[in-house]
């Protein structure tokens, strides 16, 4: 048994036109109106849906700035902003935003960056410190408890 794809029911080929006629013409979300990183990744999804390309095409048309549909994932669902910007600017391009677009994105990326506290928002000089510079017994983190580890006393 051979299994192959019905092309009658593909999509009809896009019609390409200049890629700064597209990007003034689509809504894309506006990067000023951002003000917390959950929305900066909303918002970069929502400029590929906007595109109406898929994970794929972002990447094929990132001319391989871009090396995978995962980095595309990570990069509109991660846990944190994108320590470089090129990445960005990378899927933004294949996305058809124009220069100016970009620049408005980075700009935004910029500032909240700026107004991330630092991964490590404690320093070792601001801990609590015991015998040796070491956490005191009693602010060490307790160990679930487990049947394994109780003793003959039941």
């Amino acid at each position: 048994m051979a299994l192959g794809r019905n092309r009658a029911e593909l999509p009809a080929a896009p019609v390409t036109t200049a890629p700064d006629a597209l990007a003034t013409a689509r809504p894309w979300p506006d990067p000023r109106s951002i003000r917390t990183a959950t929305g900066y990744f909303t918002s970069l999804a929502a400029v590929r849906e906007v595109s109406g390309l898929t994970q794929q095409a972002v990447v094929q048309r990132s001319q391989g700035r871009i090396s995978s549909t995962s980095t595309v994932s990570r990069l509109v669902n991660g846990p944190a902003l994108p320590a470089t910007w090129p990445t960005t600017a990378a899927y933004l391009w294949a996305c058809g935003l124009t220069e100016e677009q970009v620049l408005l994105w980075q700009d935004a990326w910029q500032r909240l960056r700026s107004e991330q506290p630092p991964a490590d928002s404690q320093s070792p000089a601001a801990l609590p410190s015991g015998k040796g510079g070491s956490v005191p017994k009693t602010e060490k983190k307790k160990r679930p408890f487990s049947v394994f580890r109780r003793g003959g006393t039941h």
